[in-house]
């Protein structure tokens, strides 16, 4: 399967650009009505900033799209993970390593 199938580029339906900062951030899985997201860099949109603010402002379109209640989001840099939470409707608990 390649990587992007499982994006939320993909999922999202994301406008065939060179770069997308959609590419980076990978659904693992789904379980419980919980989204396992992890965000990694693909290309130079990534910024683990960018990636956590898209998430928040774009969350209700994600949750339904996914059809699930809440992302548990790991968020990692070229050095390893930095960053991790879940993210809700109504709430975010995003916190930096």
């Amino acid at each position: 399967m390649p990587y992007l199938e499982k994006t939320l580029f993909t999922y999202m339906k994301g406008k065939p650009t060179k770069n997308n900062i959609l590419k980076s951030i990978y659904v693992e899985n789904t379980k419980k009505n919980t989204a396992h997201i992890i965000c990694e860099p693909y290309d130079n949109a990534y910024n683990p900033d960018k990636a956590i603010n898209l998430l928040k402002r774009r969350r209700k379109n994600i949750l339904k799209t996914l059809n699930v209640e809440s992302l548990y989001v790991e968020i990692y840099d070229e050095w390893g993970l930095i960053a991790g939470g879940e993210i809700g409707l109504n709430y975010d608990s995003i916190g930096w390593s």
